[in-house]
């Protein structure tokens, strides 16, 4: 201090006053800085497809920032991972999956290289969304003739159902208060509304599908199963022989003759199967729909994905659809 009195006692009076105006005014925006900072500081937030995304956004609110790392019209089981994914990933304090094995093929080599503890397997930041889900369609064992998309586990679009869906959202709600106790009671009240906001779809979805339970259908992929569980609707076949595995010019001669029997006014497949669809359709007499599995990164959100999908369900197989 001595030393700082004697460098000071040289200097003019002016040049101290416009020294020590500058550092208030410096240390001034540094604390405004800060500030500022705090206030929009967000959790990143993770996930792998846009309905989880929709989840988390429902409960995180403004105190999170969330990404999905795919658009929701990808095979999610053939996912080519960018560098994009690493950074995101990398920077990330919540990582959000579907499970089930349904990103097997990509996730645990994204988690390793991205190098963050934080949002692998057992680090405070890792949500692994189907915990606490039942699965259907657990295979009695795992061979090579089952077909390549066999799930050991269980079938993964468990997102096609409402009430395993409230599962999830409470998954992703104990994640992010587990990262971020500061927004506790804020993600604990956007959770009940979520929930609520399913509770009420999910009456209105039931009402809208009533007149159709028992109705069959047929799927091009093993896919459907958790909402034809929710909505006691019936699944008869499948447009490939296996997961996975085209389907031969048998088979379908097969599955139409079923679809006739069973007097199918449905078949349900994705935009990429979509001529198949529409020409098995055409020769047993049934209408085909083209469908995602899943919400859009563009689109409006998990809820109104169930919406349109409950709509194209009711309009074929309800009382008004079509009797070919």
């Amino acid at each position: 201090m001595a030393f700082l009195g004697r460098r000071v006692g040289r200097w003019p009076a002016s040049c101290i006053g416009s020294t020590l105006r500058r550092a208030s005014r410096l240390s001034t925006a540094i604390a405004i800085a800060a500030v500022a900072t705090s206030l929009v500081a967000q959790v990143k937030v993770v996930t792998t497809t846009p309905d989880l995304a929709d989840v988390a956004r429902s409960i995180g609110g403004d105190d999170i920032d969330v990404r999905s790392l795919t658009t929701g019209e990808e095979d999610l089981h053939l996912v080519t991972v960018r560098p994009s994914f690493l950074v995101q990933v990398h920077r990330a304090d919540v990582f959000v999956q579907l499970g089930f094995d349904a990103e097997h093929a990509w996730v645990p080599a994204l988690l390793q290289k991205a190098k963050n503890r934080a949002v692998r397997p057992g680090g405070a930041g890792f949500c692994d969304a189907s915990v606490g889900v039942t699965p259907l369609q657990v295979p009695a064992s795992v061979t090579r003739d089952a077909g390549p998309d066999l799930h050991p586990r269980g079938n993964p679009h468990y997102n096609l159902d409402p009430r395993r869906m409230k599962i999830v959202a409470r998954n992703v709600r104990d994640c992010l208060v587990r990262v971020d106790k500061e927004h506790r009671d804020a993600y604990i009240e956007r959770h009940a509304a979520f929930d609520a906001a399913i509770e009420h779809r999910l009456a209105q979805w039931t009402k809208l599908l009533a007149p159709c339970r028992g109705s069959a259908f047929i799927e091009n992929h093993r896919t459907w199963v958790y909402f034809a569980d929710a909505f006691d609707l019936k699944i008869v076949g499948s447009l490939e022989p296996r997961p996975g595995l085209p389907p031969s010019a048998k088979h379908l001669a097969n599955i139409i003759e079923l679809a006739k029997r069973e007097k199918v006014r449905l078949v349900v497949a994705r935009p990429r199967f979509a001529e198949l669809a529409r020409r098995v359709a055409k020769d047993c007499g049934a209408e085909a729909r083209i469908l995602q599995i899943g919400s859009l990164a563009s689109g409006r959100g998990w809820l109104a994905f169930m919406d349109d999908i409950v709509a194209q369900f009711a309009s074929v197989l309800g009382p008004d659809g079509s009797r070919r």
